[in-house]
């Protein structure tokens, strides 16, 4: 009786795929790539994503010393948004910056109202990532809006307390927008609701 020879086994081709295509998923869910040497930074990742981003070079990093500086013409006007910032930033990144009245240095957050050429409405915001954040608003309202893209990008940017710099133009493209709460997949305390 002759002995068969030992089969050799075949790889099908949906067993090199698998690893390939989740490598890929994996890869597109984990932000945009760091900016290679002498390119320009990508857009930091954000919900929606911003109209207008030019980058820049390196990245802005929030320290124990940033402060939220307001430009003296806009205190009464930004002083309970910079509260609420300088809450958010404590409760995400564990920094709670000095609110103060002024021109921001290295590291600040700086808050004004102010135009904001090439963008539409009171809504609309520029965010410029150097040195500072400064944060401009067309509106008391367009300045929160740049605050929430701030609290994005830190969250979502791949070094801790650190934003790729550049400058975002941002503004609504609705006039209504809404957000639909799925009480019956997430639990939303009472008190959320109510607020």
């Amino acid at each position: 009786m002759m002995s068969r020879p030992a089969r050799r086994p075949r790889l099908r081709l949906a067993s090199l795929l698998v690893p390939v295509v989740a490598g890929v998923l994996l890869g597109s869910t984990l932000g945009a790539p760091a900016a290679r040497a002498g390119e320009a930074n990508p857009a930091p990742v954000t919900v929606p994503s911003l109209r207008s981003w030019q980058g820049g070079q390196g990245s802005w990093e929030l320290t124990p010393r940033t402060r939220i500086v307001i430009a003296p013409s806009a205190v009464a006007e930004l002083r309970t948004t910079a509260r609420l910032l300088a809450g958010e930033l404590d409760a995400q990144e564990g920094v709670r910056p000095l609110i103060v009245s002024g021109t921001p240095g290295a590291h600040d957050i700086g808050l004004r109202v102010g135009d904001v050429p090439g963008a539409a409405g009171r809504e609309a915001y520029r965010l410029t990532l150097e040195d500072a954040a400064r944060l401009t608003g067309a509106s008391r309202e367009g300045v929160i809006h740049g605050t929430r893209t701030l609290l994005q990008a830190l969250r979502t940017s791949p070094r801790a307390h650190s934003i790729a710099r550049g400058t975002a133009t941002d503004w609504p493209l609705f006039g209504d927008r809404g957000q639909m709460l799925d009480v019956g997949r997430k639990y939303f305390p009472v008190d959320y609701l109510k607020q």
